[in-house]
């Protein structure tokens, strides 16, 4: 996802929406979003270019927006209770913190989330902290967790974080934010042409090197790559530039996050790489998330 991208794709959906807009829808969703009498006659008598008129309109008064075509509204959705199918919600409206904590020597920011030994699991407050530099400094990051214990919602929470621009959010700094689900990229190895083929809308004029130059000439980028467990390409780590990300041999000062089953660890990770682990909800947390799931 970039939000430089989303802000031209806005603009095409603009242009797209006022292709459709004929005189007589025009008329019609001036009277359902009631305009005064004197807006309806001007884009009745309006000889140039009424359906931009209103578009423009439209956006005035908030019936269009940046969100409104914004990819998070359809991508930041989940299905709590797979077996309902028809039960679908954002996810900030059911996310509940789950426990979490970093191992290992790594957890190098200036502001220490516990103190104790360096080896020893330091327990986390929240999901955000993982994106916080001064509780994590190193830019590869490994996200691990049983199955059912919440990595891909919190790889979806965090999109949503940034894609809403959350003050109190610590990616709301960050110029670019992709997220890529590794079990699609089979035999796709270019980072590149992985982030074309699934994040970028397919009218897009973006090439392969354009994506490659915005990326490498913005100020911040985060990059999860979530479900390393099931990506079918992780033997062939000389050819796949995913692997080679993983391993910190590419896109060194992009902060990367690996997601994946406890059971499935990369075995060529960067030697910064901080290991996150998810362990699971407790009586109240779940408890808290039921009650989302069948409430909301």
């Amino acid at each position: 996802m970039f939000r430089k991208i989303l802000f031209t794709d806005y603009g095409s959906f603009k242009v797209r929406l006022a292709e459709h807009l004929t005189t007589d829808i025009i008329l019609k969703l001036a009277t359902l979003f009631m305009f005064t009498p004197a807006v309806i006659d001007e884009l009745r008598q309006a000889s140039n270019s009424p359906e931009q008129r209103m578009v423009s309109l439209m956006e005035e008064k908030g019936q269009i927006s940046l969100m409104t075509s914004h990819p998070c509204n359809c991508s930041c959705k989940v299905n709590p209770i797979p077996y309902i199918r028809e039960k679908v919600f954002r996810v900030n409206d059911i996310f509940v913190e789950g426990g979490i904590e970093i191992h290992g020597r790594h957890n190098t920011g200036s502001e220490r989330p516990l103190e104790g030994n360096r080896m020893e699991a330091v327990k986390l407050k929240s999901y955000r902290d993982v994106f916080n530099d001064d509780i994590i400094a190193s830019k590869r990051i490994l996200l691990e967790g049983d199955p059912g214990y919440g990595k891909s919602t919190f790889t979806l929470q965090a999109a949503y974080d940034w894609c809403n621009a959350s003050d109190s959010s610590p990616l709301k700094d960050v110029a670019i934010f992709i997220l890529l689900p590794l079990r699609l990229l089979d035999r796709i190895l270019s980072i590149c042409l992985a982030i074309k083929l699934m994040l970028m809308p397919g009218e897009s004029y973006l090439t392969e090197e354009d994506i490659m130059e915005i990326m490498l000439n913005s100020r911040c980028v985060v990059m999860i790559l979530d479900g390393y467990d099931e990506y079918p390409d992780k033997d062939i780590s000389d050819q796949s530039e995913i692997m080679k990300i993983i391993a910190g041999n590419m896109f060194a000062n992009f902060k990367v996050i690996t997601c994946t089953r406890s059971a499935y660890l990369p075995d060529n990770l960067d030697v910064e790489t901080v290991n996150v682990r998810l362990t699971g909800f407790d009586d109240n947390a779940r408890d808290e998330y039921i009650k989302k799931s069948c409430c909301c």
